[in-house]
Formats: C-alpha cells, sequence, structure tokens
C-alpha cells in the first residue's frame, strides 16, 4: 500500500513513521528540496519519552515532484498552507484515485473540503503530544488518539484496524462535526493562552487567573457551537490539558519562530460563527487580536 504524507512538519514526521512502522511505501511531500534531500539521506527519527530515539527510513519528495499513485494522501499541513495543497490535489491525476485524510486544527477547512473531486475523503484530529525538533528529527511527547471520520465515501476499514496500535480510531460519519468541534475548543482555549503569555499547556491549570480565562474562553466557544454537554466537554478540556502539560502548542512555537499561526482557523471561526448569530465575543476576540498583533510584532 502506498502512503503520501503531503507536509514535513512534526505531525506529517510522526505519521510518516507510523506507516513506515508497518511496512507501507510511505513518501513524505515536502515543501522544500533541502528538508526532501535530508529525509533521503538521514531518515526520521523520534524520541519518545526516555526510550532510545528510533530512526525510520522513507523517502521523501517535493510535492510537484509526487508522481506516485497514492492509495493513501495524508494532508497535514497548516491552515494557512492549505489551499496550494488542495489545488494540487484538485487538478493533478496522481491523487484523484486517492483516499484523501486531512488532519489540520480548527474547522474552517472542511468547506473547502466540497470542492474535490475525490470520491473518499476523512477529516481527523489528533490528540498525540510532538514538536519538531529538526526538519527530520520530532520528540513524540505523548501518546494519544488519531480520531477520523468520513467526510465523504466509504472507510476502508481494514486499513484503519491495522493503525489502531498507533492509536487510530474511526468514528462514524455522522459524528464528524462533533469530533472537530471538540478539538476546535481544545484549541480555542489552550493555543491562544499559551501564545500569549508565553506557557506550557498545564499552566492553564496550575495558574488560576489562566484557568479563569481559559473557562471564558471555553463557554464562548461552547456557545457559539450550540453544545449541550458542557460538563464532559469541559472536562475533555482539562484532561489535554493535563496530559499534554508539559508541552508547548504549536501556536506558542509559531509566533516564537516568527511563523504565522493558524489563529484565523480557530478563533476567528468561532467569531465569524458568533457573528452570525448575533454573539457577542469578547474574550476570543481579545485572544484573537492579541495573536495578530504578536504577528505584526514578528515581522517588523
Amino acid at each position: 500500500m502506498k502512503v503520501a504524507v503531503i507536509g514535513g512538519g512534526a505531525i506529517g514526521l510522526l505519521f510518516a513513521s507510523f506507516f513506515s512502522q508497518e511496512g507501507l511505501d510511505v513518501t513524505v511531500c515536502t515543501r522544500t528540496k533541502d528538508q526532501a534531500d535530508l529525509l533521503n539521506k538521514d531518515g526520521i527519527s523520534v524520541k519518545t519519552g526516555t526510550e532510545e530515539e528510533e530512526n525510520y527510513k522513507i523517502c521523501a519528495v517535493v510535492l510537484s515532484e509526487y508522481h506516485e499513485l497514492p492509495d493513501y494522501a495524508v494532508v497535514c499541513v497548516k491552515q494557512n498552507g492549505l489551499e496550494t495543497v488542495i489545488c494540487d490535489l484538485r487538478q493533478r491525476q496522481v491523487f484523484q484515485r486517492s483516499t484523501l485524510v486531512f488532519i489540520q486544527n480548527g474547522m474552517s477547512h472542511l468547506e473547502k473540503l466540497q470542492t474535490l473531486p475525490q470520491d473518499n475523503i476523512i477529516a481527523a484530529v489528533v490528540e498525540h503530544g510532538v514538536s519538531k525538533m529538526s526538519e527530520s528529527k520530532v520528540n513524540h511527547t505523548g501518546w494519544g488518539k488519531v480520531r477520523a471520520s468520513s467526510f465523504r465515501g466509504s472507510i476502508e476499514w481494514l486499513f484503519w484496524e491495522r493503525m489502531k496500535k498507533y492509536g487510530f480510531e474511526v468514528a462514524l460519519a455522522e459524528q464528524l462535526s462533533g469530533i472537530m468541534q471538540e478539538k476546535l475548543v481544545v484549541n480555542s482555549v489552550i493555543n491562544p493562552i499559551t501564545a500569549l503569555f508565553g506557557v506550557k499547556n498545564g499552566e492553564v491549570l496550575t495558574n488560576p487567573h489562566l484557568t479563569i480565562l481559559a473557562e471564558r474562553l471555553f463557554d464562548e466557544a461552547y456557545i457559539t457551537l450550540g453544545r449541550t454537554d458542557r460538563q464532559s466537554l469541559w472536562s475533555y478540556v482539562l484532561k489535554i490539558c493535563t496530559k499534554t502539560g508539559e508541552n508547548r502548542s504549536s501556536m506558542l512555537r509559531d509566533i516564537d519562530n516568527g511563523r504565522e499561526t493558524e489563529i484565523d482557523a480557530i478563533s476567528g471561526y468561532l467569531m465569524s460563527q458568533g457573528k452570525k448569530q448575533g454573539f457577542d465575543l469578547p474574550y476570543t476576540s481579545f485572544v484573537y487580536y492579541g495573536i495578530k498583533a504578536l504577528e505584526q510584532k514578528n515581522k517588523e
């Protein structure tokens, strides 16, 4: 089975290592030739906790030069790089018969998936903790689940059963919205707080002032999304904070490294949904514009 992992970030490299361990024919499609050359030379190195670093040999190529016919194309790029990839998936023949798997924060990308011609499209969220140490090395800081559901078409259950050992789980198609909403709520709370205050995920719970802010952000997301499970959803947010307590969120790492964040797809999405319903989201608006200010400062 051929798998193309599109995106050489932390999640993309971690997933490529999972697929490699299963003996699948894996190619990482990168944005730059330098990263592709490094991965072809050194493979992917994964550090998990106190265990010895493991290395996995894979193929890598710049996305525009990929000419295989993959059974699966697993898209792991961030929201701000997704438009280019979707254009590629829509136009290039090599991907027309592929099952597409999209793994992004936020929910704004779901509307974009409607434009794709492929019969089978899956959307997923990731609870693994992972950070990128270099262009070929990742630190797997916490095991979690990969919760996937059909956006369109059928699911090859045999493939997903095979991947269960790495946390991959498949839900019914009608559960897709709930799965995506839960991850959106988590991201709308943890990511902007940690990025604005420069703290690890766990401090959202250990600093009582940040916990108050977190609950305010949670309530705005909860109301905007029309959820009816406040206690269980808040418990889920707390669980993720605890589980990833030593992690630095992707948004914090983006700010630290002068990169554009995914705030538009997270808090920005909630603001647009709230506006449609006539809701005022003062806390969400504050963190949105706070992150935008940090992005602007990084450009100066």
